[in-house]
């Protein structure tokens, strides 16, 4: 009896003794690469003035939104799903993957090339005081999205 509660003991003692390491510092770099925009033709400028005459077309507004997509085996491919029972269910308030269902962010470049053709058929050729900002969404939120790219803008014709 004496030996089972000396091992148990010691179980104990080891089991609590568990070390967790601290973070070390890291720095990283990051870069909005405007060349899908200013290889179309377009001006681009965080700068809210510029040294030359322009039209001025209007404001922009790009929202992209995260979203889940459908795999379909046989072929390799991705599927949108349209309705939420598709995809979704609720554990107090987060979404619980089901299935062959997966989450994917939204991209950047993919708001880049919208922006980008957007310009183009309103005939803009520029964009002034352009932001991007990446965020986190609100999963409770009513639409069921967890991240989102904002890009916002003047358009300009030059």
């Amino acid at each position: 009896m004496k030996k089972c509660l000396l091992l148990i003991t010691c179980m104990l003692v080891f089991a609590s003794c568990a070390t967790t390491q601290k973070p070390a510092p890291f720095t990283t770099v990051s870069m909005l690469d405007y060349s899908l925009l200013t290889e179309r033709g377009i001006f681009v400028t965080e700068s809210n003035s510029v040294g030359f005459d322009y039209e001025t077309i209007g404001s922009v507004l790009i929202q992209g939104y995260g979203g889940y997509v459908k795999h379909n085996d046989k072929k390799g491919k991705r599927e949108r799903i349209v309705t939420q029972d598709d995809y979704y269910i609720h554990d107090e308030g987060f979404p619980i993957t089901k299935g062959k269902y997966q989450y994917i962010e939204p991209s950047l470049v993919d708001a880049m090339i919208t922006l980008g053709d957007y310009l183009k058929d309103v005939g803009a050729n520029g964009i002034i005081n352009i932001k991007v900002t990446v965020m986190p969404e609100d999963i409770n939120d009513d639409t069921n999205n967890k991240d989102k790219i904002v890009i916002t803008g003047m358009a300009i014709r030059r």
